[in-house]
């Protein structure tokens, strides 16, 4: 088993991961970190307790938000019948579905929320 350092809110944090997942637990960390700080400017002094569980809770949010956008991609890939054949109705079908998952990248928000 590894360990690794990540540093939280200027705090340093020893974890124990599997060999080979340092890089991995230290971006998770930064991208925990970058949440936090978010949360940090623009409120006033916050406990880490809370801070931490805020930015749990931004990316528990993003993630459901992400499964939404897949299940909304199965569905269009199982569904093609929303689609016309013209211009070469499956290469159009393909580019809109590359163009749905690179902006799945940036985590996308799903129709009707904020």
């Amino acid at each position: 088993m590894a360990q690794v350092k990540v540093v939280v809110n200027g705090r340093t944090f020893r974890m124990g991961c599997k060999d080979g997942e340092e890089a991995r637990i230290q971006s998770l960390a930064a991208e925990i970190d970058g949440h936090v700080q978010r949360i940090k400017n623009g409120s006033k002094a916050v406990q880490d307790e809370r801070l931490f569980l805020m930015a749990a809770l931004m990316m528990a949010d993003q993630l459901w938000e992400a499964r939404e956008e897949i299940q909304h991609l199965q569905r269009m890939a199982l569904d093609p019948r929303g689609y016309q054949v013209i211009d070469g109705g499956v290469q159009a079908m393909q580019r809109e579905l590359g163009k749905a998952m690179e902006a799945g990248q940036g985590m996308p928000r799903a129709k009707g929320s904020a």
